[in-house]
């Protein structure tokens, strides 16, 4: 092939631009469609509509599932065609807005606002390869923890008040665990912060093969970690916990040291409350509780889970054994409450009393 000059084409099989002697540049990348969240714990997500047809709704058989009260099961659909996308409105009970406007059905544009009833709003656009990746790193890097993977504090506290409410609208179950690991300070002092940061990614690792897809785990800070269990019952929410602490105690950690690579044993602790669906029951409420029961199961000897859903405090032993442990003391850091609580003691459930909550003393 000759050489073409600037802007010309060097032959009539290639219309492909080429600079000289160069390689040939590349055009545009192709830009796709997507909706990007507003509001919400999902708010910065980006969904790529790579099938020509996308459903919205609360159902999981939805292709973009929106688990909030104002969606409807099955509330909107997204077309692709030559032209471009279409939005249809389902037959949704609060219906389907573009700019404020309530449509039935209507030809999105670049930068287009869409509601999803009161609450949902979303952002329709393009994107090329480049333009998903970066807001990948975006939406990454707002929502986890750079060193384990887990979501971080904020966007943990913010799905928490999600559940609560979807809890309370919808009459479902949701339990909150609190864990923290043992002796962590004792990791960092004897082998170094590189094994500290060995020692949680790998809880992480470990706990997040235990879990179902539905539940969230997220870093809260520095060793403490919380888990959220939707639809779940307090002897179910033990038995999740229970694996995660018997997946960290049995196997010991590998980690980095001065004198090189080592083997420690590990274990954690975990406090549990559950949504009562009352109308004094919020997050705060949830955090308190659990936080009392954490603390429990540390004052308790450690390495061990303990169920709190009110009354007095107490705290379960690996395994079936029960200490049960009296503490009244002012509260320090979080909101005080009195909630019923369940007990394991050889295997079956008793009620117990849980008094006051308190941050302090781990």
């Amino acid at each position: 092939m000759a050489e073409s000059k600037l802007g010309e084409v060097a032959d009539g099989s290639d219309s492909t631009t080429h600079l000289g002697n160069s390689e040939p540049v590349a055009g545009p990348a192709a830009r796709n469609p997507y909706v990007k969240m507003l509001t919400g714990s999902l708010s910065g997500k980006v969904f790529k509509l790579e099938r020509d047809v996308t459903t919205i709704g609360r159902s999981p058989d939805n292709e973009l599932v929106l688990d909030d009260p104002g969606v409807s099961r099955v509330h909107a659909r997204l077309s692709r065609n030559f032209s471009g996308v279409l939005l249809t409105d389902l037959k949704s009970t609060n219906g389907t807005f573009v700019a404020g406007r309530r449509v039935s059905q209507h030809a999105l544009s670049e930068g287009d606002q869409i509601a999803l009833g009161e609450s949902v709003r979303l952002r329709f656009g393009y994107l090329d390869p480049l333009e998903e990746r970066v807001e990948e790193r975006l939406y990454e890097k707002a929502t986890r923890d750079a060193l384990t993977g887990a979501v971080n504090r904020a966007f943990f506290l913010e799905k928490l008040r999600d559940e609560v409410d979807q809890a309370r609208i919808r009459g479902l179950r949701l339990a909150l665990a609190l864990t923290d690991l043992d002796f962590f300070k004792k990791v960092n002092d004897s082998y170094g912060h590189p094994a500290g940061d060995a020692v949680l990614v790998e809880f992480v690792r470990r706990a997040q093969r235990t879990l179902r897809s539905r539940d969230l785990l997220g870093r809260l800070g520095g060793e403490e970690f919380g888990f959220l269990l939707p639809e779940s019952t307090g002897p179910g929410a033990v038995e999740a916990l229970e694996r995660v602490r018997q997946a960290i105690e049995t196997v010991p950690f590998v980690v980095p040291s001065p004198n090189g690579t080592i083997r420690i044993n590990v274990t954690m602790s975990g406090g549990i409350s559950l949504f009562s669906g009352s109308p004094e029951d919020g997050e705060e409420v949830l955090l308190a509780t659990a936080d009392e029961a954490l603390y429990q199961a540390k004052n308790s000897g450690r390495n061990r889970i303990v169920l709190g859903t009110g009354g007095e405090p107490s705290a379960s032993e690996p395994g079936d054994t029960v200490q049960l442990v009296l503490r009244q003391k002012r509260l320090l850091t979080r909101l005080a409450c009195q909630l019923p609580v369940l007990v394991r003691v050889e295997k079956v459930w008793h009620p117990a009393v849980l008094l006051d909550l308190s941050l302090g003393g781990r």
